[in-house]
């Protein structure tokens, strides 16, 4: 397992996996922290295929 990261989050919810895919997509290692099992569901975490297609150019 790799030992340096630039990027480490504390867990996988909504807004943890969209950041941890938008610092790949910038070209940072990340690791992703969760207690629990990967991918989880909760009522409301959820979005359109839209909403993750549309960038405002921070991932570009």
């Amino acid at each position: 397992m790799k030992k340096d990261f630039d990027l480490a989050i504390v867990g996988s919810g909504f807004s943890a996996s969209l950041l941890a895919m938008i610092a790949r997509r910038l070209g940072l290692s990340v690791m992703l922290i969760e207690r629990g099992s990967h991918p989880r569901f909760a009522i409301g975490e959820s979005t359109s295929p839209l909403n993750v297609t549309i960038c405002h150019g921070c991932c570009r």
